[in-house]
């Protein structure tokens, strides 16, 4: 704390400061919290509002929502992201106010990833126009982020909407993210519909997870036939992983062909461990020809452990 207060040297002080973070203790607070107010170096204030983060203590709430007027963007992104592990729902307004109207990018998208941490109703409508009308696609991805955390009969629309209508593929998947978090079955068909149809490999697999999630029969067909005819591989392990967790026995035959024939490692070990979450004997020959002849040798494990 003494460097903190008295060197010098900014590099110093914010090392001190970042010390001072990863120790956790209350007693660093009110030494933190003056460094913040009053140091001229903005590396020391930046450092300063990421340590009270780490330290999540109350008090340090009203300091870190005056630290979001700092003329440094760079300060007004930490202190926001402080506030989001802090998590007391008292900073929601500013953060929304920060969301709405921060000319820096930087701090809009962590204003919306700390409001997905709050958790709180008052939040809601502002992601919901970030999502919509920011011109900045991370923060539009990240207002979608946290739109997963809330309610789903509040968010589905605006999160239906991004997906089918965004042209960046990373506010694509993230919505698509978002949607499985929601577990709610109305969602299923705008996920098969992206499935099927978006020409991003990213989207297709976060569409492909989150029906895995959803655990919900109407998404087999769909499944099976992105295993056997998707060209991407992280989309084909995906929906292999997807189809394990929805536990339906039609699909062994074609998670059998999957460990045969695909020419990607990384397939073939999701269709293996697929099959042992199956649990279906007829899967037995195969995953013990598997055992003895796969090059691969995670291919082998996941057969072993099936």
């Amino acid at each position: 704390q003494d460097l903190l207060k008295a060197d010098p040297n900014p590099a110093v002080r914010a090392k001190a400061a970042e010390v001072l973070g990863e120790f956790k203790s209350d007693a660093a607070v009110p030494a933190l919290l003056a460094s913040l107010q009053n140091d001229t170096a903005f590396v020391v204030r930046r450092q300063c509002a990421k340590a009270l983060g780490k330290i999540r203590h109350p008090s340090v709430v009203p300091a870190l929502q005056k630290a979001l007027r700092d003329r440094e963007p760079n300060i007004r992104w930490r202190a926001a992201e402080a506030l989001g592990y802090v998590k007391d729902s008292s900073a929601s307004s500013v953060l929304a106010d920060l969301l709405r109207t921060d000319e820096a990018p930087g701090v809009r998208w962590r204003a919306a990833e700390a409001l997905g941490y709050l958790h709180h109703p008052n939040a809601i409508e502002p992601l919901r126009y970030a999502l919509k009308n920011d011109k900045d696609t991370i923060v539009r991805s990240r207002a979608a982020e946290a739109l997963g955390a809330y309610p789903a009969l509040q968010v589905m629309p605006s999160l239906q909407d991004a997906l089918k209508s965004d042209k960046f593929p990373a506010v694509r998947w993230r919505a698509a993210e978002a949607l499985g978090k929601l577990h709610d079955p109305s969602v299923v068909p705008v996920l098969l519909s992206t499935l099927r149809e978006d020409i991003d490999n990213a989207v297709r697999w976060s569409a492909a997870e989150a029906l895995g999630q959803l655990r919900d029969n109407r998404a087999l067909e769909v499944l099976l036939k992105t295993v056997r005819e998707d060209f991407d591989p992280a989309v084909r392990w995906s929906a292999a992983e997807a189809l394990g967790n929805l536990g339906d026995a039609s699909a062994v035959s074609v998670l059998l062909m999957t460990v045969n024939y695909d020419k990607f490692a990384s397939v073939r070990s999701k269709a293996c461990q697929a099959l042992g979450q199956l649990n279906d004997p007829s899967a037995t020959p195969t995953l013990l020809k598997v055992l003895e002849e796969d090059t691969d040798p995670v291919v082998r494990r996941r057969a072993a452990e099936a």
